[in-house]
Protein backbone atom coordinates (compact mmCIF):
# COMPACT_ATOMS: atom_id res chain seq x y z
CA UNK A 1 0.00 0.00 0.00
CA UNK A 2 1.54 3.15 -0.58
CA UNK A 3 1.22 6.53 1.29
CA UNK A 4 1.76 10.12 0.70
CA UNK A 5 4.90 10.62 2.40
CA UNK A 6 7.51 8.71 3.38
CA UNK A 7 10.44 10.02 6.12
CA UNK A 8 13.39 8.91 5.49
CA UNK A 9 15.71 8.92 8.66
CA UNK A 10 19.18 8.09 8.39
CA UNK A 11 20.71 7.38 11.83
CA UNK A 12 24.14 6.16 13.68
CA UNK A 13 25.61 6.50 17.21
CA UNK A 14 22.87 9.24 18.06
CA UNK A 15 21.05 7.81 20.74
CA UNK A 16 20.50 10.78 23.04
CA UNK A 17 19.56 12.72 19.86
CA UNK A 18 17.48 10.53 18.23
CA UNK A 19 13.56 11.00 20.34
CA UNK A 20 14.23 14.65 19.25
CA UNK A 21 14.75 13.35 15.41
CA UNK A 22 11.80 11.12 15.32
CA UNK A 23 9.74 13.11 16.73
CA UNK A 24 10.48 16.34 14.89
CA UNK A 25 9.59 13.64 11.89
CA UNK A 26 6.60 12.91 13.10
CA UNK A 27 5.45 16.26 14.13
CA UNK A 28 6.73 17.44 10.26
CA UNK A 29 4.37 14.32 8.75
CA UNK A 30 1.52 15.15 11.42
CA UNK A 31 1.35 18.94 9.98
CA UNK A 32 1.93 18.60 6.29
CA UNK A 33 -1.30 19.23 4.29
CA UNK A 34 -2.30 18.91 0.28
CA UNK A 35 -2.88 22.23 -1.61
CA UNK A 36 -6.44 23.26 -1.14
CA UNK A 37 -6.68 20.42 2.13
CA UNK A 38 -6.52 20.70 6.05
CA UNK A 39 -2.90 19.68 7.49
CA UNK A 40 -3.14 16.30 8.89
CA UNK A 41 -4.40 14.77 5.70
CA UNK A 42 -1.57 13.64 4.60
CA UNK A 43 -0.82 9.42 4.63
CA UNK A 44 2.79 8.26 6.02
CA UNK A 45 5.81 6.55 7.04
CA UNK A 46 8.79 7.30 8.94
CA UNK A 47 11.87 4.81 8.34
CA UNK A 48 14.59 4.71 10.62
CA UNK A 49 17.51 3.57 9.40
CA UNK A 50 20.89 2.49 11.83
CA UNK A 51 23.79 2.32 10.53
CA UNK A 52 25.49 0.03 12.23
CA UNK A 53 25.46 2.65 15.35
CA UNK A 54 27.94 0.87 18.31
CA UNK A 55 25.73 2.78 21.19
CA UNK A 56 21.96 2.37 22.19
CA UNK A 57 20.53 3.98 18.99
CA UNK A 58 18.33 0.49 18.45
CA UNK A 59 17.10 0.65 21.82
CA UNK A 60 15.89 3.75 21.36
CA UNK A 61 14.49 3.36 18.01
CA UNK A 62 12.32 0.21 19.36
CA UNK A 63 11.36 2.41 22.46
CA UNK A 64 9.65 5.00 20.33
CA UNK A 65 8.77 2.05 17.72
CA UNK A 66 5.97 1.42 20.72
CA UNK A 67 4.89 4.84 20.64
CA UNK A 68 4.40 5.26 17.00
CA UNK A 69 2.80 3.21 15.31
CA UNK A 70 3.77 4.92 11.58
CA UNK A 71 7.35 4.18 12.57
CA UNK A 72 9.52 1.25 10.66
CA UNK A 73 13.21 0.16 11.91
CA UNK A 74 15.66 -1.01 9.50
CA UNK A 75 18.92 -1.92 11.16
CA UNK A 76 22.65 -2.98 9.77
CA UNK A 77 22.48 -0.57 7.03
CA UNK A 78 26.19 -0.40 5.73
CA UNK A 79 27.64 3.40 6.62
CA UNK A 80 27.03 5.32 3.99
CA UNK A 81 23.86 3.46 2.59
CA UNK A 82 21.10 4.39 5.13
CA UNK A 83 19.50 7.03 2.42
CA UNK A 84 20.02 4.37 -0.46
CA UNK A 85 18.46 1.95 1.31
CA UNK A 86 15.54 4.23 2.63
CA UNK A 87 14.35 5.27 -1.06
CA UNK A 88 14.94 1.93 -2.33
CA UNK A 89 11.97 0.47 1.11
CA UNK A 90 9.95 3.90 0.59
CA UNK A 91 6.46 3.60 -0.56
CA UNK A 92 5.61 7.50 -0.57
CA UNK A 93 4.76 9.54 -3.82
CA UNK A 94 7.36 12.10 -2.11
CA UNK A 95 9.96 11.50 0.51
CA UNK A 96 11.96 13.68 2.99
CA UNK A 97 14.96 12.32 4.12
CA UNK A 98 17.19 14.35 6.99
CA UNK A 99 20.06 13.05 9.14
CA UNK A 100 19.15 14.88 12.12
CA UNK A 101 16.40 16.83 13.92
CA UNK A 102 14.60 18.79 11.34
CA UNK A 103 12.78 22.38 12.27
CA UNK A 104 8.99 21.65 11.70
CA UNK A 105 8.46 24.89 9.70
CA UNK A 106 11.41 24.03 7.39
CA UNK A 107 10.13 20.17 7.20
CA UNK A 108 6.64 21.57 6.41
CA UNK A 109 7.66 23.54 3.99
CA UNK A 110 9.99 21.25 2.01
CA UNK A 111 7.31 18.46 1.76
CA UNK A 112 4.88 20.78 1.14
CA UNK A 113 6.81 22.38 -1.72
CA UNK A 114 6.82 18.86 -3.29
CA UNK A 115 3.62 18.38 -2.88
CA UNK A 116 2.56 21.35 -5.01
CA UNK A 117 4.37 21.96 -8.57
CA UNK A 118 8.23 21.22 -7.66
CA UNK A 119 10.08 18.21 -7.82
CA UNK A 120 12.62 19.28 -5.08
CA UNK A 121 12.79 21.29 -2.05
CA UNK A 122 15.80 21.57 0.11
CA UNK A 123 17.19 23.40 3.29
CA UNK A 124 20.82 22.81 3.19
CA UNK A 125 22.54 20.30 5.44
CA UNK A 126 18.77 19.97 6.95
CA UNK A 127 16.38 18.51 4.42
CA UNK A 128 15.50 17.18 1.58
CA UNK A 129 11.94 16.62 -0.11
CA UNK A 130 11.87 15.10 -3.21
CA UNK A 131 9.50 13.33 -5.26
CA UNK A 132 9.84 9.59 -5.37
CA UNK A 133 10.60 9.15 -9.05
CA UNK A 134 13.26 11.27 -9.18
CA UNK A 135 14.83 10.30 -5.55
CA UNK A 136 15.19 6.65 -7.60
CA UNK A 137 17.20 8.18 -10.57
CA UNK A 138 19.18 10.17 -8.26
CA UNK A 139 19.83 8.33 -5.16
CA UNK A 140 19.94 4.55 -5.59
CA UNK A 141 23.61 4.53 -6.16
CA UNK A 142 24.20 6.90 -3.40
CA UNK A 143 26.55 6.50 -0.93
CA UNK A 144 26.68 9.21 1.48
CA UNK A 145 25.02 11.22 3.89
CA UNK A 146 22.36 14.01 3.29
CA UNK A 147 24.76 16.92 1.55
CA UNK A 148 25.37 13.93 -0.61
CA UNK A 149 22.12 13.18 -1.77
CA UNK A 150 20.97 17.34 -1.69
CA UNK A 151 23.86 17.41 -4.22
CA UNK A 152 22.92 14.20 -6.50
CA UNK A 153 19.35 15.33 -6.96
CA UNK A 154 20.44 18.79 -7.73
CA UNK A 155 23.01 17.87 -10.18
CA UNK A 156 20.09 15.85 -11.79
CA UNK A 157 17.38 18.36 -11.53
CA UNK A 158 20.56 20.48 -13.39
CA UNK A 159 21.00 17.79 -15.89
CA UNK A 160 17.21 18.30 -17.14
CA UNK A 161 17.18 21.94 -17.34
CA UNK A 162 15.61 22.31 -13.59
CA UNK A 163 16.52 23.35 -10.28
CA UNK A 164 14.79 22.31 -6.56
CA UNK A 165 13.50 25.10 -4.48
CA UNK A 166 16.24 26.26 -2.55
CA UNK A 167 15.11 26.49 1.60
CA UNK A 168 12.37 28.72 3.19
CA UNK A 169 11.59 31.45 1.49
CA UNK A 170 10.83 33.61 5.17
CA UNK A 171 13.31 35.44 7.63
CA UNK A 172 14.28 32.79 9.78
CA UNK A 173 15.76 30.65 7.51
CA UNK A 174 17.67 33.67 5.95
CA UNK A 175 19.10 34.15 9.26
CA UNK A 176 20.27 30.78 10.41
CA UNK A 177 21.60 30.23 6.60
CA UNK A 178 23.29 33.98 7.46
CA UNK A 179 24.60 32.73 10.71
CA UNK A 180 25.99 29.68 9.33
CA UNK A 181 27.76 31.37 6.66
CA UNK A 182 29.16 33.75 9.38
CA UNK A 183 30.43 31.00 11.28
CA UNK A 184 32.22 29.21 8.41
CA UNK A 185 34.03 32.52 7.82
CA UNK A 186 34.93 33.52 10.95
CA UNK A 187 38.13 31.37 10.51
CA UNK A 188 39.46 33.30 7.87
CA UNK A 189 38.57 36.99 9.52
CA UNK A 190 40.06 35.66 12.99
CA UNK A 191 37.07 36.79 14.38
CA UNK A 192 35.64 34.26 17.22
CA UNK A 193 33.01 31.93 15.99
CA UNK A 194 30.78 31.41 19.13
CA UNK A 195 29.95 35.30 18.20
CA UNK A 196 27.47 33.96 15.97
CA UNK A 197 26.54 30.95 17.68
CA UNK A 198 23.54 32.10 19.54
CA UNK A 199 20.96 29.40 18.75
CA UNK A 200 17.95 30.60 17.05
CA UNK A 201 14.47 30.02 18.33
CA UNK A 202 12.57 27.03 16.56
CA UNK A 203 9.56 28.45 14.60
CA UNK A 204 6.51 25.56 14.48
Amino acid sequence: MNVDCSLILACRDQEAALPDMVRSMLVVAQSIAHPGQEAGAASFEILALDERSRDNSLSVLAMLQTQIAQLAIYDAVRPGEAIKSGVARARGRILVIADRRVRVSHGRWAAETVLGAHHAALVPEEVLAVRRDLAERSLLNLRGGLVGAQRAVTAEMLAEGQRPAYAPANAEGFKDRTRRWLRGRASAWSVTARTFDRPADDAR
